[in-house]
Parts: structure tokens; sequence; C-alpha cells
């Protein structure tokens, strides 16, 4: 079975004090957008 999912990550990450787009941060050693 397939799962797709539609992560939505675009903006800034102003809110999470980040200075890298939230679509760059790192989760589990990749990029989100990677996952």
């Amino acid at each position: 079975m397939k799962h797709y999912v539609v992560m939505v990550a675009g903006g800034t990450g102003t809110r999470m004090r980040r200075s890298t787009a939230k679509q760059f941060l790192m989760v589990e050693g990749l990029p989100l957008m990677w996952w």
C-alpha cells in the first residue's frame, strides 16, 4: 500500500524563531521536504 502526504511547510518559520525556511529543517538527519 502506498501512502501520500501533502506537507504544508512553506514560509520562513518566523514564529518558530528559526533563520532557516521550514522545508529545510532537519528531521532524523534529512531535510523535512525529503520525507
